[in-house]
C-alpha cells in the first residue's frame, strides 16, 4: 500500500523537525518536510529523521533557506528566478540522496510577493502578463524536469490556490495553474514525465473564487494527477482544517493507484490524527 505522508507545513515559526517528531508520536509513519524555520543543522536533521521514519520526502520551500524569499518559477525578476531554480535543484539533489521518488514544487505567480504576504493579500505594484508568466514557468519546469529525471526523481507541480482577497484586489487571477483548464493546457506543453500534485484544498478555494465546478475539476484532472494533498477549508481560505476521508463527499473521484498522498496538518489536534490516518489507510486498501 502507498505510504500516507503527514506534512510539516503547519510548523510556522517553529522547526519542521520538531513538528515531524510530534507527528510521529501521533502515529505518522511517513513525513513530508515543508516550511518551518531555518536551521544551520537541517542537513543533519534530515539524515537523522530519515533513520526514524518509514518514508521521507521534501517539498517546495525545503530545506528552508537562511534568507527568506518566495519561490517563483515564473518571475521576471532574474534574481528571484535564479534563486528559485537554485533552491529547487538543491531540493532535488537532497530528494535523490533520500531516494525519494518525487519532489513537488508550487506553480508560479504573476507577481513577486513578500514572504510575509503568503496566505494573505499580495501588494505588489508589478504584475506581468499571463502569457509571459506561463512561458517563463514552462521554461523553468522543462529545465527542472530534466534535472530531476537525471537525479531519479519525478517532478510534480502543485496547483495554486487563488483566493478572493487577491482576485478582488487585482481584478484577475494572479496565480498560475489554479484552474483546471489552464492546468490541462499547460501540461500539454511540458514533458510527460512531469506530474500534477493535486491539492484538493487549493482546488476548493479556487473553485469558489473563479466560479468553477470542483467535482468536474477533479474529474478532468484525474489523468494528470500523480499525487494528492488533502486538507479541508471553508471555500474562502486555505486553512488546512481537519480532513476526514470517511465523510468527504468526493472520495470516489480520487485515484488509489498512486505513491504520494499527504495530509496537510495545520489547525487541528494531534489527538485527532491517529484515527484519521487509520481511516485513510483503510480506504486506500479497499
Amino acid at each position: 500500500m502507498s505510504p500516507l505522508y503527514c506534512s510539516t507545513t503547519g510548523a510556522g515559526v517553529n522547526s519542521a523537525f520538531l513538528l515531524a517528531r510530534q507527528l510521529q508520536l501521533a502515529g505518522a509513519e511517513a513525513i513530508k518536510l515543508s516550511g518551518g524555520k531555518f536551521s544551520a543543522n537541517q542537513r543533519n536533521d534530515i539524515i537523522q529523521l530519515e533513520r526514524e521514519v518509514k518514508d521521507l520526502v521534501i517539498h517546495n520551500y525545503f530545506p528552508v533557506p537562511k534568507v527568506n524569499f518566495v519561490i517563483n518559477l515564473s518571475s521576471m525578476d532574474q534574481d528571484v528566478l535564479d534563486k528559485s531554480i537554485k533552491h529547487a535543484k538543491n531540493a532535488i539533489d537532497i530528494a535523490s540522496e533520500l531516494k525519494s521518488k518525487v519532489f513537488g514544487v508550487h506553480s508560479g505567480f504573476l507577481v513577486d510577493p513578500d514572504p510575509s504576504e503568503l496566505g494573505s493579500l499580495f501588494k505588489s505594484s508589478r504584475i506581468i502578463k499571463r502569457d509571459i508568466g506561463l512561458n517563463i514557468f514552462r521554461d523553468s519546469v522543462c529545465l527542472l524536469s530534466d534535472y530531476a529525471e537525471k537525479a531519479g526523481v519525478k517532478l510534480l507541480l502543485e496547483n495554486n490556490v487563488s483566493n478572493k482577497i487577491n482576485f478582488d484586489y487585482y481584478g484577475k487571477d494572479i496565480f498560475l495553474l489554479s484552474n483546471p483548464c489552464e492546468i490541462i493546457d499547460f501540461f500539454k506543453t511540458v514533458p510527460s514525465k512531469v506530474g500534477l500534485l493535486l491539492d484538493v484544498g487549493h482546488l476548493k478555494v479556487t473553485g469558489s473564487t473563479l466560479k468553477f465546478d470542483v467535482i468536474k475539476g477533479l474529474e478532468e484532472l484525474v489523468h494528470l494527477t500523480a499525487g494528492y494533498h488533502f486538507s479541508e477549508n471553508d471555500g474562502l481560505n486555505d486553512d488546512h482544517l481537519e480532513f476526514d476521508i470517511k465523510t468527504w463527499p468526493y472520495k470516489y473521484l480520487i485515484r488509489k493507484d498512486l505513491e504520494y498522498y499527504t495530509l496537510e496538518f495545520k489547525n487541528y489536534q494531534f489527538s485527532e490524527l491517529r484515527n484519521q490516518l487509520n481511516d485513510f489507510k483503510d480506504w486506500l486498501a479497499n
